[in-house]
């Protein structure tokens, strides 16, 4: 059966129907199978010209550098020649000819399946090639490199790919909204829904071919927040976070909606199908070798600005936000984004500045990494005529800038009188090749060689080979060498003279002026030496000297450790063997090893264990439990054993009584003489407990016996591990905020992040700073207060009007205190206003503060809360709410005392005033957990706010509106400013004031403002964090801790 026969269509005419008529081809648009039939019917042309993409189409071509050393790289490359959706297909091509060939192609397929192709509705960019025209079966292509750009799939592309069209569609978007919202009669809610709903999709879809910076998104949004503040009858100069925060007016910022779609749609291109994948590849590899670095771009914080490149446009402004898509440093599974063949990329040690202007000039004579211009010793800096030679260029041409900002990054002498390079690059890029002349006592010393070690990191030793030892330990006994003149000139070679006698001295004959020590053979090694007059100097500085002594003492003592450890294994391992025909005797056994003096049970080790041995001697079991416990304790300490007194003093005699003949008689010799030569081998000292650790030992010695009486073993070991998110990396490019894996949801996690950004703009606000002090204390539900504010308590989010909007803006500019009292008038500089002081008293200013405790108000602050609840009760009791009526009897009495104590942030202020600003206070929560009791106390709350609002604000304007038009001040002469003075000296009198003024308030503000920023960092970092560890943060925000900016 043919769904498609008996169709009968009418057409929509000066919006009017046509009479029907019978479809005899086609499908109508719009019908569900209609995609499926389309790729079907399509298919056969699209896999036509796929067979020749390579020949027709654009050729994307990259070379990707490996590995520098080996010279592997890889080859990427891509061709595309064409593109559809559904009756929108593209043609690409690199000429004009090719181009020909395709469309030709095309329209052999259009007259097979009977096609009518309308060639003049064809459109051409041309690129290259501006004056050959193209002409299809004698049709001259008109539309040809639209100045409004061509338009395909609804985006405008032009042929030169200037941003500023794409940005033009986005104002033109945003113009035609906010002309209509400016005539229409909405209120902000429906602007704001409509805005959301509707223009951001649309401005959502525009920004797949642009990237805007955060500027030019706050200018884009300039228009639209006026309205909004117009039309939620608030100032202009409201802050901000009151549209954008979600639990306020919930308003979408562009910029915001940007990263929100990067975070997804980027790291869909990167981990798409083969094609997108491959084509960021390519754009990512093409900026690699653009700024020539070995470095991922993915990883880089991109400062460059690049025409036509999309991704690192986009890359750039989620390094912005502290977003990459790459971390090589901790993440090892994309080793290949990073090119192979040195250890220090020039771009690290290069200023920012030269960083690009630079990249054609290094990438000509390839250098990449520093060891590209040393010497062949790794410590030398190349010349740059020796560089232009050893790589076969032309030495004609001055020094590039680039090269001289290396030299003085890198070169020791900054006077290049030497061109050796700092030791801490040498560190990093010769750490395997340091040259060590290592001392061996066993071999002559040579007459022009000394001898040297640290023992520590500062204190450097010198000798000069002098005769044999008759010590057992050391075998060289050496002539002592000390530093004089500048101890602390690390740049030169240090001036050496025999020691005349210090406390290192084991010379017999030490009133001889000749200082003898012995040699630490470990740890040695010679330095070539010269002669200078009176003094000894060797042919390496002092930094030198110290860097290669430490490398030394650290290198032996890491083998030396390594060794102990084999070793402790190995007698661990022959310990605890057994042999099975004997019989076994099985002892329950426990640890218990911590630091002295600790109370806390969790900062102790407690091992529990079953011991079996073929030996039923107590004391040897508990030596060799000792044993095992001594392989735990860390090289230098002193220890103080809490066991069986016959065993300490058994092991103490053993060690300082006993002479060697009888230690071989006592039957612990083999355990006693492991413990003693343990003991020396790591310093490990042990000491005789004090009184108070008596009694600690004591304790613990009981509670070890009553545990082991419980006999609590079995033969299971348990092992806790995680699951580490790194491991679990399948994607090539991930989202990587802060060194931090986001394991997936980037939208939905950026939302949030967007929540936090305006949340942390509430934190740090100046308008609000006075409630934030001493946050951490948790004194404010910003949860409710946000919600009583923003009016859902009276009103939903979809409920709006005119009574909800003067609400909502009261509340509002009460919280932010810009109520319009005289005090903010006059600082607006608003007509008729010539003093900020109270109209009403005429003897105070009139602030904030001042409405409401003003002497001509006609109630005060405390007659209104005590009368308040009988009021309220009243209209309970009209609306028959009798439960209600009960509930608030129960707890008027702590409502009306906690209203009236001391408010712990506004200090000198009772919490009285936190309700008349519309905070409401986290202890009125406290007062019951039962949720029906909670909302009586809440709307008794919010009934004394309005009350406060209808007995003191509204007849303080009312009463302002009548002295006002006493003295002649018009409603219409107040929404104008001042007008300037006419005389032209008092003029040039207050510009000059003026601007001393603004001079000084403007270097005033910056230092103030960079403190703030810097606030605001910290606290949005610790919130983001919250929220990339899993948190929820809504009730916890508003404890985050900052620094106090007053």
């Amino acid at each position: 059966m043919d769904i498609s026969l008996n169709r009968f269509n009418k057409i929509l005419v000066n919006n009017e129907l046509t009479d029907s008529y019978h479809v005899e081809d086609g499908i109508d648009q719009g019908e569900v199978w209609l995609p499926i039939l389309w790729r079907i019917f399509y298919d056969a042309l699209l896999s036509r010209l796929n067979e020749i993409k390579e020949e027709t189409g654009y050729n994307l071509h990259e070379e990707r550098i490996i590995n520098r050393d080996n010279d592997e790289k890889e080859i990427l490359d891509i061709s595309i020649n064409v593109t559809a959706f559904m009756d929108d297909t593209t043609l690409i091509s690199s000429n004009k000819c090719q181009l020909e060939r395709m469309i030709n192609i095309c329209h052999e397929f259009f007259k097979i399946n009977d096609i009518k192709a309308n060639v003049l509705k064809y459109e051409l960019i041309k690129i290259n090639n501006k004056t050959e025209d193209l002409i299809i079966e004698g049709n001259k292509i008109e539309k040809v490199n639209n100045v409004d750009g061509n338009r395909y799939l609804g985006i405008f592309f032009r042929h030169d790919n200037k941003r500023d069209i794409y940005k033009k569609k986005i104002i033109s978007i945003i113009d035609s909204a906010c002309n209509i919202f400016n005539w229409k009669k909405l209120n902000e809610k429906q602007i704001i829904a409509v805005w959301n709903i509707v223009i951001m999709p649309r401005i959502e879809y525009q920004l797949a071919a642009i990237v805007l910076k955060k500027a030019e998104c706050n200018k884009l949004m300039t228009r639209i927040n006026m309205i909004i503040k117009k039309k939620a009858g608030l100032a202009k100069s409201t802050s901000n976070f009151i549209l954008y925060d979600k639990e306020l007016l919930g308003m979408k910022h562009i910029y915001d909606l940007q990263i929100e779609m990067l975070c997804k749609n980027l790291l869909y291109q990167a981990n798409g199908n083969d094609k997108l994948k491959l084509i960021f590849k390519i754009k990512i590899i093409q900026e690699q070798n653009k700024i020539w670095t070995s470095k991922c771009p993915g990883e880089l914080s991109i400062t460059s600005n690049r025409k036509n490149n999309w991704i690192l446009d986009a890359l750039k402004i989620l390094n912005n936000e502290n977003i990459k898509i790459c971390n090589h440093d901790f993440i090892r599974n994309q080793e290949n984004h990073r090119i192979k063949g040195g250890t220090i990329d020039l771009i690290d040690i290069l200023d920012e500045k030269y960083i690009n202007i630079s990249a054609s000039s290094r990438k000509t004579k390839n250098v990449m990494f520093i060891e590209d211009i040393l010497e062949a010793d790794g410590v030398t800096l190349l010349k740059w005529k020796h560089l232009i030679k050893e790589k076969n260029l032309n030495s004609q041409g001055r020094i590039p800038k680039w090269f001289k900002n290396v030299e003085t990054k890198l070169l020791e002498d900054k006077e290049g009188t030497t061109r050796k390079i700092k030791n801490e690059y040498i560190n990093i890029t010769q750490k395997k090749n340091i040259n060590i002349n290592y001392f061996d006592e066993n071999e002559k010393t040579n007459r022009n060689q000394i001898i040297t070690w640290s023992e520590t990191n500062e204190i450097t030793i010198f000798v000069e080979d002098r005769k044999k030892s008759f010590s057992k330990k050391y075998k060289r006994l050496e002539r002592h060498l000390i530093i004089i003149g500048n101890k602390n000139d690390l740049n030169n070679s240090p001036n050496l003279i025999g020691c005349e006698g210090c406390h290192r001295n084991v010379s017999k004959k030490k009133g001889n002026g000749e200082c003898l020590i012995y040699i630490k053979n470990e740890i040695s090694r010679k330095i070539e030496k010269r002669n200078e007059k009176d003094f000894i100097r060797p042919y390496e500085t002092l930094n030198n000297i110290l860097t290669k002594n430490t490398w030394l003492r650290n290198t032996i003592k890491e083998e030396k450790k390594d060794t102990l450890y084999n070793i402790k294994i190995e007698m661990i391992d022959n310990m605890i063997k057994a042999s099975e025909e004997e019989k076994k005797y099985y002892f329950n056994i426990i640890w218990k090893i911590r630091t002295n003096n600790v109370i806390n049970n969790n900062d102790e080790l407690q091992i529990k264990a079953k011991h079996e041995s073929i030996h039923d001697n107590e004391y040897k079991i508990i030596l060799r439990s000792i044993i095992l416990g001594l392989l735990i304790i860390a090289e230098n300490s002193e220890l103080i054993l809490g066991i069986n007194d016959r065993v300490k003093n058994l092991i103490h005699d053993f060690n300082n009584k006993c002479s060697n003949r009888r230690k071989i008689d006592s039957e612990y010799y083999l355990e006693l003489l492991f413990i003693e030569n343990f003991l020396e081998v790591n310093e490990i000292d042990m000491i005789d407990a004090n009184e108070v650790t008596n009694i600690s030992l004591k304790e613990i010695r009981k509670v070890s016996r009553e545990f082991l009486d419980f006999k609590i073993f079995d033969d299971t070991r348990i092992d806790d591990f995680e699951l580490i998110d790194e491991a679990l990396i399948i994607n090539e490019f991930n989202v990587i905020w802060n060194n931090r894996i986001i394991s997936g949801g980037y939208r939905a996690w950026r939302k949030k992040i967007t929540n936090v950004i305006w949340k942390n703009e509430i934190l740090n606000s100046e308008k609000l700073d006075d409630l934030f002090v001493y946050n951490y204390k948790k004194e404010f539900d910003w949860v409710t207060t946000l919600e009583f504010i923003s009016n859902r308590t009276n009103f939903s989010n979809r409920q709006c009007g005119d009574k909800d909007m003067k609400e909502r803006s009261y509340r509002i500019k009460n919280m932010l205190k810009e109520l319009p009292s005289y005090t903010t008038l006059f600082k607006r500089n608003t007509n008729k206003i010539e003093s900020s002081k109270c109209i009403r008293c005429r003897k105070y200013e009139e602030d904030w503060e001042h409405v409401w405790i003003c002497e001509n108000n006609e109630y005060s602050i405390d007659e209104i809360i005590q009368e308040s609840p009988y009021k309220y009760e009243v209209l309970l009791e009209a609306n028959n709410k009798y439960d209600d009526i009960k509930i608030l009897r129960n707890y008027l009495c702590d409502f009306l005392i906690l209203i009236e104590s001391p408010s712990v942030i506004l200090i000198g202020k009772s919490r009285k005033w936190e309700l008349l600003r519309g905070i409401f206070n986290n202890n009125f929560n406290n007062l019951s957990k039962i949720k029906e009791e909670q909302r009586v106390i809440k709307d008794l709350w919010n009934f004394i706010y309005d009350e406060m609002k209808n007995r003191l604000w509204i007849p303080r304007c009312e009463e302002v509106k009548r002295l006002e038009e006493k003295d002649g001040i018009r409603k219409w002469e107040l929404r104008l400013s001042k007008q300037s003075l006419d005389s032209s000296i008092e003029r040039n009198v207050d510009i000059e004031n003026n601007k001393n003024k603004k001079t000084n308030d403007k270097s005033d503000k910056k230092g103030k403002n960079i403190i703030k920023n810097r606030i605001r960092m910290v606290t949005l970092g610790k919130m983001t964090g919250k929220i990339t560890n899993g948190l929820n943060i809504d009730r916890s925000w508003d404890m985050t801790t900052k620094l106090p900016f007053y």
